[in-house]
């Protein structure tokens, strides 16, 4: 069993003649995954496991749309449903580095499907596979996008669907860099009740040497996912001004309008024509349960008078921690034994991969400062705007680190 744990632990199963299937998403774990998804050469593959000996491993597979992932993954299909009518394989892997990928006509015996098996929300459709293609289409419309996603073939109540765009036209509108909804492109889809903005407003001037145009919507799309990106109360206050508190109530009221049909597993997503996925943020209460809470307490500071204080900091050590998938977080640790620790800025989240506790960087960090009427800080956190590579660690001084 040792190998077929192993090619999982990697995400890559090697296949003669067909290059390698790499694993996208996990749906039935029992010590390590057993039913996945994969992807090779722009087309996606179910994984059922059917054999785990040594000296003999492997895999019933078939050919699946994103449509057919996305009905068992929102609980309108069972799993089993991947593995009929549809096109068919077995991989075996018989004491080979490289499995043997066979066209059959049913999965028979000891191989057939069975059951009747539920698993709902093993992946977010957009941030993985961009579902509803807003980053391919940012990128074709060199556009910025901001999306309301309902999980529901039903549809929703247009009262539900009406407070939330008046939220959201709030929201962006009181921001430090303001996005008007009511001048953006309105756009539905089927499948889901899928809602839309679209910004095409290129009002800036040509780059020198680039044959682009600059958005004049990307601050105020940065800002926007700075607040939807964020549980840390200091973050919510960086960019403190007279509309804030005004921003944050809204917010709140937005939060519990998405409580109200939170069946629909409720996201915001934010796509942009500069990364190659969409940004993908959960609304449901699992989502938005620490958000409010950092919300109610910002307002609280905002409601004592109490001010923000930022102050750019440019420092050399080793990324510690940082987490954008799921999260946002990161630590890092300068070269003089400052740490700091906080929220990752909007502009880093799904451009590049960072190494951790294995290179050195120059960071742009914004430290930031809630302070009381008198002065006295009460509060403090960072935000991490930039990392440019250095070097990498030798492994000597890789084991030097790992209490950081």
């Amino acid at each position: 069993m040792s190998r077929i744990f192993d090619l999982v632990e990697e995400r890559r199963i090697p296949v003669n003649g067909y290059g390698d299937f790499f694993i996208e998403t996990s749906i039935i774990e029992i010590d390590y995954s057993r039913c996945f998804i994969t992807s090779n050469a722009g087309d996606y593959y179910a994984f059922l496991e059917i054999e785990n000996k040594d000296d003999l491993f492997g895999w019933n597979v078939t050919k699946v749309s994103l449509d057919d992932i996305n009905d068992v993954n929102n609980g309108y299909k069972n799993i089993q449903s991947l593995f009929i009518d549809k096109p068919k394989y077995e991989l075996l892997f018989k004491n080979s580095s490289t499995g043997v990928l066979s066209k059959v006509d049913d999965f028979k015996e000891k191989y057939s499907i069975k059951g009747n098996i539920f698993k709902r929300n093993f992946c977010d459709m957009d941030s993985l596979f961009d579902y509803h293609q807003f980053a391919l289409e940012a990128r074709q419309e060199n556009s910025n996008k901001v999306s309301v996603v309902l999980q529901n073939k039903k549809g929703c109540v247009t009262e539900l669907i009406y407070k939330i765009i008046n939220y959201i036209s709030s929201i962006c509108k009181n921001l430090s860099h303001p996005l008007d909804i009511m001048n953006s492109d309105f756009s539905v889809m089927h499948s889901s009740t899928v809602i839309t903005f679209t910004f095409n407003d290129h009002d800036g001037p040509l780059l020198q040497g680039e044959n682009k145009m600059t958005p004049s919507s990307s601050e105020g799309i940065s800002e926007l996912g700075n607040m939807l990106s964020t549980s840390d109360t200091v973050s919510l206050l960086s960019e403190q001004n007279k509309k804030t508190e005004k921003v944050l109530k809204k917010y709140d009221n937005l939060i519990k309008t998405f409580e109200k049909t939170n069946d629909t597993k409720p996201k915001i997503v934010v796509a942009s024509p500069d990364r190659s996925k969409p940004i993908s943020y959960d609304m449901s209460k699992r989502g938005t349960k620490e958000k409010k809470v950092a919300i109610s307490k910002a307002l609280q500071y905002i409601k004592n008078n109490s001010k923000t204080i930022k102050e750019p900091v440019s420092c050399r050590g080793i990324l510690t921690g940082i987490l954008t998938s799921s999260g946002n977080f990161f630590s890092f640790l300068a070269n003089n034994n400052t740490k700091y620790s906080g929220s990752v800025d909007f502009k880093m989240i799904g451009l590049e991969q960072f190494d951790v506790n294995g290179s050195i960087y120059d960071a742009e960090i914004e430290k930031i400062t809630i302070v009381s009427e008198t002065g006295d800080v009460i509060k403090e956190s960072s935000k991490l705007v930039s990392l440019t590579f250095v070097k990498k660690i030798d492994k000597h001084s890789q084991l030097k680190i790992v209490d950081f």
